[in-house]
C-alpha cells in the first residue's frame, strides 16, 4: 500500500527527493513537483512556440479547432487548400466554411473523435 509520502534513494547528485503524493481528480495518485507553476509555465512555452512554429512551416495542411469546432490554428498550407487567407479562417467552424452536409459529417466525426 502506498502511504502519502514517499522518499526515494538519494540521486546522482546525492539529495535524497521526497515526493508528496496526493489524490487526483479521478481517484488516481499525483506526484507532487518541485517545480513552481511559473517555472512550468516557462519551461512549456518554449516547446509549444516551437511546435506552433515547426506547424506553420510544415507543407502539409494543419487546422486545429477548440471543443466546439471552431478554427483556432490553420498553417498557410491549410489556408491555401481552402483558398482562404488565415484570417478568414480562425474563428469560423466548418458550417461558416462548406456546405452543409459536408459540415455535418465532419462534425459527426469530430464528434466521435473527441468522446
Amino acid at each position: 500500500m502506498l502511504s502519502d509520502e514517499r522518499t526515494s534513494p538519494s540521486d546522482a547528485d546525492g539529495l535524497s527527493r521526497t515526493d508528496s503524493l496526493r489524490p487526483g481528480a479521478r481517484g488516481e495518485r499525483q506526484v507532487e513537483h518541485p517545480l513552481s507553476d511559473a517555472q512550468v509555465d516557462s519551461s512549456i512555452s518554449p516547446g509549444v512556440e516551437l511546435l506552433s512554429e515547426v506547424a506553420a512551416a510544415a507543407p502539409v495542411a494543419i487546422f486545429v479547432k477548440d471543443l466546439v469546432g471552431r478554427y483556432c490554428f490553420v498553417n498557410a498550407a491549410g489556408a491555401a487548400l481552402l483558398r482562404l487567407p488565415e484570417g478568414g479562417i480562425i474563428g469560423r467552424t466548418d458550417y461558416d466554411l462548406f456546405a452543409p452536409d459536408f459540415a455535418d459529417r465532419q462534425s459527426e466525426l469530430e464528434r466521435r473523435i473527441v468522446t
